[in-house]
């Protein structure tokens, strides 16, 4: 038994560590992308350096059992929502989520909000890491550019 917990620890921290790199990974290119089209070249080994400084760090290993509550609101703005989510859990962060009217509607058919839809998105996220890694303003389609397995979750949680 304990070999077969240190076997799945392993594999667990080998995942994470996949994880991680790809995350590094996609907040470089995201920063290249950004210099090409604001600057029309890459990134310089100097601004290299300040984007990475900024990275906001590696996922956490989440901590088991506890417990989050998580607080969504959404205001219609331009062509969608943008949604204020607190999520407690002893402290607090508050984060800002744009949903798109199209994002909503392939995600979460039916539905004439999108609060139902940011809260299974954050206990996803929740699942996966701390509070305190996800990103304090994002679009929401971002999320399954981290973990590819997200629409494919989300749209399963949502019918139940």
């Amino acid at each position: 038994m304990d070999d077969s917990r240190a076997r799945a620890a392993s594999a667990e921290h080998e995942r994470r560590a996949r994880l991680n790199q790809r995350l590094r990974q996609a907040f470089v290119e995201g920063a290249e992308e950004g210099s090409r089209r604001r600057l029309g070249r890459g990134l310089t080994a100097e601004e290299l350096e300040r984007v990475l400084w900024h990275y906001p760090g590696d996922v956490a290993t989440p901590q088991e059992g506890s417990v989050s509550k998580v607080e969504v609101t959404a205001a219609v703005a331009g062509d969608g929502w943008d949604c204020k989510v607190t999520v407690r859990d002893g402290s607090e962060t508050r984060h800002r989520v744009r949903v798109s009217r199209a994002d909503l509607a392939r995600l979460a058919p039916g539905a004439s909000d999108p609060v139902d839809l940011v809260e299974a998105s954050f206990a996803f996220l929740l699942e996966r890491e701390p509070k305190e890694s996800i990103l304090r303003e994002f679009d929401l389609t971002v999320i399954a550019r981290y973990f590819p397995d997200y629409e494919r979750e989300i749209g399963r949680r949502l019918t139940r």
